[in-house]
């Protein structure tokens, strides 16, 4: 996934079991007819008298023979002959127990991903029978797949109302998957923590609930769902992969790696695994590691974009500005609207103050990004550079609009106040961003210049030794004098 300068993009995804978990091969089979024997009938010696079958008898049975048939194909996966079982049983009889066929048919489209065909099907049954609870589980689990996620819902929670169906983890996982993408996120935390308490040992609940903390920030927590997902299924690819994503928050970036890995071996078709694996070598400051699965990803996609932004990652972390610039060219000569590699390549500009350049780029990629505070923010200190104070400060008030816990954002307006001598906007702005962050050096000492500029020395001593006592070591050297009387 393309990465910009301040981290990884973590993208949400769900992963759904890799089969159907209903009874997909074991049709539920047909209530075979009465039979009785006419016992007004005299019996000959030596034998004993029964009716004959009949005539809708012998078709009940026949009708029996042919789904057990179909079944039996279909669990062999011979799909192509089931289907015709399948297909002569609904052209003689339709209807026949309440459109067993029917069903029979529409897990067949479904094990073959032909979800229309299933879809219809599935409808047909619920026409002839709505309380076929199986059905309204396939149904929805048909509309999870075509990503028709309010419309699974209703089907899903259908299905939960059978007792049966109540007991199975995996019919709480899917809903809690509709529910999470239609955005009811406390629904299907709920859905997923059912899942997990029906059966502690299914690896997709845990692995669904890592990725709702993981969307929530809540990497540690994340960590341990994604570890608990691993672990009860040694070959679940996907956990793995967001485990590493979350062991590169956390910092952990050999282990990462080492996630990454595992992945590739159980996934090698997954080629942007190479691209994850080089972002975490090139934070951990092993160019050559990362340069190794660019170029691995690059051979096999050369047209994609995402890689020449990733190679342009490595030239402007080596300083190596002009590099990095034709890399990011390269990206946007691929894919024009590719808006962090205008960020990124903004950032190399800036480098180079190459302004105008820079600006331009910030600009395209707030009309590809247009809540990006970062944009916002590093367009203001061009524009505050360049001494144009109103367009600096528009930006700086939009970035804290977008995000009033952004405290660069807060720094960087005080600056501009302080330029401007609006000394009380400024301590204001400086104290939230200190509020924000305590140990931001920079704010720190930006207050002792405030305080400085207003004669208030007591008060910017103690700002320029905080400064000092958190790392920013220019901030040692200053002291402030008194005005003399």
């Amino acid at each position: 996934m393309p990465r910009t300068l301040v981290g990884l993009l973590i993208g949400l995804s769900l992963m759904l079991p890799a089969t159907a978990q209903t009874e997909p091969l074991t049709v539920p089979q047909a209530e075979p007819t009465a039979t009785s024997s006419d016992s007004s009938q005299p019996e000959s010696s030596g034998q004993t008298s029964q009716t004959s079958p009949s005539p809708n008898q012998s078709k009940t049975m026949t009708y029996d023979q042919l789904l057990q048939e179909a079944n039996a194909l279909f669990a062999d996966k011979q799909f192509d002959a089931a289907l015709k079982r399948y297909n002569r049983l609904i052209e003689a009889q339709p209807d026949y127990a309440q459109g067993i066929a029917y069903y029979g048919r529409g897990l067949l489209y479904a094990a073959q991903d032909q979800l229309i065909k299933a879809l219809s099907d599935f409808d047909k049954v619920l026409r002839l029978n709505p309380d076929n609870a199986f059905a309204r589980y396939d149904r929805g689990q048909t509309y999870l797949r075509l990503e028709r996620w309010a419309e699974a819902i209703p089907d899903l929670s259908a299905a939960l109302r059978n007792p049966q169906l109540a007991e199975r983890a995996y019919v709480w996982n899917d809903r809690g998957i509709a529910h999470l993408e239609t955005k009811q996120v406390e629904r299907a935390r709920q859905d997923f923590e059912k899942a997990v308490a029906i059966d502690p040992t299914y690896p997709f609940a845990y692995h669904n609930l890592g990725l709702l903390l993981q969307q929530a920030g809540r990497w540690k927590d994340a960590f341990a769902m994604f570890d608990q997902a691993a672990m009860r299924k040694s070959d679940y690819s996907s956990a793995f992969r967001r485990r590493a994503e979350v062991r590169a928050k956390l910092g952990e970036l050999d282990l990462a790696a080492d996630d990454y890995t595992r992945v590739l071996m159980l996934e090698p078709k997954w080629d942007f695994i190479y691209l994850d694996r080089g972002g975490v070598y090139l934070d951990a400051g092993k160019i050559e590691l990362a340069l190794e699965d660019f170029y691995q990803f690059e051979r096999r996609h050369p047209k994609d974009p995402s890689v020449h932004n990733e190679l342009g990652l490595v030239w402007y972390r080596q300083g190596n500005y002009a590099k990095a610039v034709k890399s990011f060219d390269q990206a946007l000569s691929l894919n024009a609207n590719f808006a962090l590699a205008y960020y990124n390549r903004a950032l190399a500009f800036t480098r180079q103050e190459n302004y105008p350049k820079a600006l331009e780029d910030y600009s395209s990629a707030l009309k590809q990004m247009p809540k990006d505070v970062l944009s916002y923010n590093n367009r203001g200190l061009i524009y505050a550079r360049l001494g144009e104070i109103e367009p600096a400060l528009a930006d700086y008030n939009k970035a804290i609009e977008i995000d009033p816990t952004y405290t660069y954002a807060w720094n960087n307006r005080a600056e501009i106040w302080r330029q401007l001598e609006q000394f009380d906007k400024a301590q204001a702005d400086l104290f939230k961003a200190i509020e924000l962050d305590p140990a931001y050096a920079q704010a720190h000492d930006n207050l002792g210049e405030v305080f400085k500029a207003q004669g208030q020395c007591e008060k910017a001593e103690q700002s320029f030794a905080k400064a000092c006592s958190l790392g920013l070591t220019e901030a040692c050297q200053k002291h402030c004098e008194a005005p003399a009387p």
